[in-house]
């Protein structure tokens, strides 16, 4: 596992060498371990972890590499993607960009100081709205401030009686003190309108109260809360391992979607980031939460646009900052919704994603066994192809809408979409491909299976047809552990 999943707080750092004391205690003493490129396996985008054996050994890593304090003192960040590439079978970090690693991480760390002039200190970027007159842009609604306030306002813009979706609507629009969430929960699971996706998100996350009356109170507390945590804990020196890792991890997140090139989304990421990881020390930041954090905030961001706007080509800078400080206070809670349902993902070892591995190898066995022989004839092991699928959410295998739409269904399964209910889909994900890969060796399966361009001309179609194999399968399998043994 790379150190930062590794990473737990210490509270005894007053017994080590001052030289070692703003280190965890994980990565103290480690000089004298060794590592051996053949135990590593590849799955998570940019990051790598040890197979799982009686004996583990980590990377070793010294006390002057954990600081970033001081531009001019930091050292070269280990060529881990080059080292990577060696492992040609396992080749397959197609979104590694190693000009990123140099322009942080190389000698030459001018362009570091150009774009964090302050590693110690970065302010954050809330202000109070402008007294002054909004800039007109055709992109944004015209009554987003009273969107913000109470998101069941996007329902006066549409047209029910010719709204496709009039069932959602009329249960979003019914006159009771309490929505039906069930009923909700099923409009849900088949796909949501763009306009009413970020709603619903929050109602079934439980981010908003179903009772109307609770709703305006909630969110303006909810918001404050998060406002007033980002003073405080960027009022202080910061956990220089941890805004490390986020600071190298954020510049690389969804490189193919426009929104995510602008400074200011890139810095919104940062202190959301890393606001989740102070509050989580049993965890920490582990990379690919960073990915989780995109679809919740695309879909918020288009909460405020007309429908015609593209969310992915959104220029933020035309933005109200009061829609990005609500947005980004928005994405939080809920990202800390669906992260709460799979923490044991990101804690020490991963145990989380293990056993997500070891079900998906099961339920294979279960549904196809000449797939499941052929596999193992070849020595290849699930965690060596679907970890990545558990960590990011098949968001590397799928385009972002495609996630988004897939998405409406796991909130629906909420609080058991983005754990148990993925496995199933991981497996559908699987079979889809079952002939090819019954006819491939080691390497070509692999291989096969990192590819990402085998789904590039996927639709929703595709999605929804993998998640009713998902159900199918959950519905004749849930009761049945012993598929999970």
């Amino acid at each position: 596992m790379s150190q930062v999943n590794d990473y737990v707080f210490s509270t005894e750092e007053s017994s080590y060498p001052p030289n070692q004391r703003s280190l965890p205690f994980f990565f103290k003493n480690l000089n004298n371990s060794s590592h051996s490129q053949s135990d590593k396996i590849i799955g998570a985008s940019y990051s790598h972890f040890d197979r799982p054996s009686g004996s583990r050994s980590r990377t070793s890593i010294s006390p002057e590499r954990t600081s970033i304090g001081s531009v001019g003192s930091l050292s070269p960040r280990l060529k881990t993607s080059k080292a990577l590439k060696r492992l040609s079978v396992f080749d397959d970090d197609d979104d590694w960009d190693d000009g990123i690693e140099e322009e942080f991480l190389g000698k030459e760390t001018k362009s570091l100081g150009k774009l964090y002039p302050d590693l110690e200190y970065v302010k954050p970027e809330f202000q109070q709205p402008s007294t002054a007159p909004a800039r007109p842009v055709s992109l944004i609604r015209e009554n987003y401030k009273d969107i913000l306030e109470d998101p069941f306002v996007i329902l006066n813009g549409l047209d029910l009686q010719d709204y496709k979706h009039h069932k959602l609507t009329e249960l979003l629009n019914a006159d009771s003190e309490s929505l039906d969430l069930n009923e909700l929960k099923k409009q849900s699971w088949k796909g949501l309108p763009t306009e009413l996706r970020g709603l619903v998100w929050q109602l079934l996350l439980g981010y908003i109260p179903s009772n109307p009356s609770r709703r305006q109170s909630v969110l303006q507390r909810k918001r404050k809360e998060y406002n007033d945590t980002i003073e405080q804990i960027f009022n202080k020196s910061k956990d220089q391992i941890i805004w490390h890792q986020i600071i190298i991890d954020v510049p690389r997140t969804n490189p193919s979607i426009k929104l995510y090139s602008y400074p200011v989304i890139q810095r919104l990421l940062e202190r959301l980031l890393y606001v989740w990881a102070i509050r989580h020390p049993a965890s920490g930041y582990v990379q690919g939460i960073n990915d989780l954090a995109t679809p919740i905030l695309q879909v918020f961001l288009q909460s405020y646009l007309v429908a015609q706007a593209n969310v992915a080509n959104l220029d933020p800078d035309k933005l109200d900052v009061e829609i990005l400080n609500h947005v980004e206070a928005d994405t939080f809670w809920c990202l800390t919704k669906i992260l709460d349902t799979i923490q044991d993902n990101y804690i020490h070892e991963q145990p989380g994603i293990m056993r997500q591995v070891e079900s998906l190898a099961n339920l294979t066995l279960r549904i196809d066994e000449k797939l499941y022989t052929h596999i193992k004839e070849q020595n290849l092991e699930f965690l060596q192809f679907s970890f990545r699928w558990m960590n990011c959410m098949l968001m590397r295998e799928l385009k972002m809408d495609l996630i988004v739409r897939m998405w409406d269904t796991y909130i629906s399964e909420f609080p058991k979409g983005f754990n148990e209910f993925h496995v199933y889909v991981c497996c559908a994900f699987l079979m889809k491909f079952s002939e090819e890969l019954k006819e491939m060796e080691f390497q070509e399966m692999i291989m096969y299976l990192q590819d990402t361009s085998k789904t590039e001309n996927w639709d929703e179609t595709d999605v929804e047809m993998l998640l009713s194999e998902a159900y199918i399968w959950q519905t004749l399998y849930r009761n049945a552990t012993a598929h999970l043994k």
